[in-house]
């Protein structure tokens, strides 16, 4: 709280110093200092009642967590920086392109309780679109997908989960009419091992297999563990290690691929490189990733 007194102090010695600075006509742009300072005291009582909330300050996270993703491939290299609320959540995430210029970012929400409410999904040029995120009993149960469409924001597609002693254990996608006609309803299926996802399965709407993937991974810890829910990977955000392979088996087309993974580690067992190969020794990208 002495904190935000400050910073709110600070404020309105700045307020005040800019609109002496004025030189406009008094009565139509000026406050006089005794409102400045009504308003000032009301914006200190709500900042008492919503503390929480009004800690909007967003930078560098708590030690060990993850600063920067770096990723490289045959087109060059991208950056994905990570800011952090005074919480200590992840508040934003920035991507930038090949030329070092930001791209889009990402802005997540939370609420009174510290859950990830949902994530605002923008572009350089504006909005791009939201995922909404829904609980029952403090579990994730729902998660809905927005974007633009003739610029209007829509439904896109909708996400439930279901558990079995406390682990998900199932996704159900349904997509709305306003996603492309080539998406189709299905679920997936997941199986669990020391705290990791092992096996996925997907699955269509009548219930035929039509891919499964396998995942083997390392002992060290997950820099993305829980950092966020958004997105489809939920191997790489809700397992708590890294995964050195995967196998995916197409049934559609009969076909296998592999995908190993190699890191390179600190000095607190934390990835600082990745290195992604499909088949046997075919490098096709690398991660490198910093931390606070």
């Amino acid at each position: 709280m002495k904190q935000v007194l400050l910073k709110l102090s600070r404020c309105f010695r700045i307020i005040l110093k800019w609109l002496s600075s004025l030189n406009l006509r008094k009565k139509t742009y000026q406050m006089n200092k005794k409102h400045l300072l009504c308003c000032f005291v009301i914006a200190l009582g709500f900042a008492c009642k919503k503390q929480k909330e009004e800690i909007t300050t967003i930078g560098q996270g708590p030690a060990n967590t993850l600063n920067s993703s770096i990723f490289h491939d045959l087109n060059g290299t991208h950056v994905t920086n990570y800011l952090y609320a005074a919480t200590g959540q992840l508040a934003r995430s920035e991507n930038k392109g090949l030329d070092g210029n930001l791209v889009g970012f990402n802005e997540y929400h939370y609420g009174s309780s510290g859950v990830l409410n949902g994530v605002t999904i923008n572009s350089i040029s504006g909005k791009a679109g939201e995922e909404i995120y829904t609980y029952q009993n403090g579990k994730l149960i729902k998660s809905l997908s927005q974007g633009y469409l003739d610029g209007v924001l829509r439904d896109l597609y909708e996400h439930t989960y279901e558990y079995t002693n406390n682990q998900l254990t199932r996704v159900n996608f349904a997509y709305k009419n306003n996603a492309p006609s080539t998406f189709t309803n299905s679920y997936v299926v997941y199986q669990w091992n020391a705290g990791n996802i092992i096996n996925k399965k997907t699955y269509d709407v009548s219930g035929t297999l039509k891919a499964e993937t396998t995942y083997e991974y390392d002992n060290k810890p997950n820099p993305f563990f829980e950092l966020s829910f958004y997105g489809i990977e939920l191997e790489k955000y809700l397992s708590a290690n890294n995964v050195t392979k995967a196998v995916t088996t197409d049934f559609v087309h009969g076909v296998t691929g592999e995908t190993t993974t190699n890191f390179t580690y600190n000095h607190i067992n934390l990835p600082v490189k990745q290195f992604n190969a499909h088949g046997v020794g075919n490098k096709v990208h690398q991660f490198d990733y910093t931390y606070n």
